[in-house]
């Protein structure tokens, strides 16, 4: 379990229906994958790569969004590699 401070609680907060249509929040793709990062001592790297690709082949790919939130979360270093590999040159 990790803590998150009262102010970067909210940031990807969203909400989705369940197959039994009861309403309950959820984090939105791009802060998943943020906190993968967060927490990639205790993931396995090869998870953490294939959640990673996994993301960035989807239709729903939103860097912006997702350097926006490493960049809240610091993890723009950390993340950089990650991108160079995926990305085109």
């Amino acid at each position: 379990m990790r803590k998150v401070a009262d102010n970067r609680f909210a940031i990807g907060l969203a909400s989705a229906i369940t197959m039994f249509g009861h309403t309950v929040r959820v984090y939105d793709l791009e802060r998943t994958i943020c906190d993968l990062f967060r927490s990639r001592s205790t993931v396995d790297p090869q998870d953490l790569q294939s959640a990673f690709q996994n993301y960035m082949r989807s239709a729903h790919t939103d860097l912006v969004k997702l350097m926006n939130y490493a960049h809240e979360f610091r993890l723009v270093n950390v993340m950089r590699p990650y991108l160079e590999a995926v990305m085109p040159a």
